[in-house]
């Protein structure tokens, strides 16, 4: 198939170290795709996989998407070693136990390909169904206080925020978000490590590459005269300041 970059501009940003962030959808990702983002260096791609239950997705409107659209597409980017990120929500009025455990596991086999990683309950947004479900429920109103949306694990509060589930009890979800929350500490943890140890290799290589140019350039009459006009430079300034004293 036709290559959908240039060439010289994937040559330009390799050799420039400009490296390039995407947000992509699992279902759009192609091999041809995935090769391209190596190519052109988009070397962090994240997802919004959501979940890894199948009537969970599709309770989140994410009709195209099955729990193989989402391997395939870590497969996919993983075979050119690039750095996933991914984002799961958690909570959905028909989630269960077992559906939670889908996602759970989706995380856990693929750790090794997976650098970011977050997990947060159900928001309910206005102008979404979600919305319009929570507001039938009394769970929210017109005069909401945004703020109450605004949390993480650690700000978490069940007096403020409203949840949405319906097969799972309080302190099941709360079980399971521990979990899946130390799960995903645990992967940015060693996918920063991962980084850090490739930037390592880059700059190694980088300072492999420019002691390789420097050794062809130092015989080079181009260098040989900026080494003598740099000494002439030196010894005029020497004499000058003499000459001045």
């Amino acid at each position: 198939s036709t290559p959908l970059y240039s060439s010289a501009a994937s040559d330009v940003y390799k050799r420039q170290g400009v490296r390039f962030r995407a947000y992509a959808r699992v279902d759009l990702i192609t091999q041809q795709m995935a090769d391209e983002f190596a190519e052109l260096n988009f070397q962090y791609i994240d997802f919004g996989f959501e979940s890894n239950s199948e009537p969970i997705l599709k309770f989140l409107t994410k009709t195209r998407v099955t729990p193989e659209v989402n391997q395939r597409a870590v497969d996919m980017l993983a075979k050119n070693n690039l750095s996933i990120g991914a984002n799961f929500i958690i909570g959905s009025p028909p989630e269960t136990v077992a559906d939670m455990e889908e996602t759970y596991q989706f995380a856990l086999r693929n750790r090794d390909h997976i650098d970011r990683c977050s997990v947060g309950p159900l928001q309910p947004l206005p102008g979404t169904g979600v919305w319009n479900i929570a507001k039938m429920k009394g769970l929210v109103n017109d005069n909401y206080e945004w703020s109450r949306l605004g949390t993480s694990y650690d700000t978490f509060n069940w007096e403020t925020f409203p949840f949405m589930g319906e097969k799972v009890t309080r302190d099941e979800f709360w079980t399971f978000w521990t979990k899946l929350h130390g799960l995903s500490k645990e992967i940015n943890y060693v996918g920063q490590i991962r980084m850090m140890a490739y930037q390592k290799y880059k700059k190694e290589e980088e300072i492999a590459r420019l002691e390789r140019e420097l050794k062809t350039l130092k015989g080079s009459r181009l260098v040989q005269w900026a080494n003598q006009l740099r000494e002439l430079r030196a010894n005029f300034g020497g004499r000058k300041s003499q000459s001045a004293a």
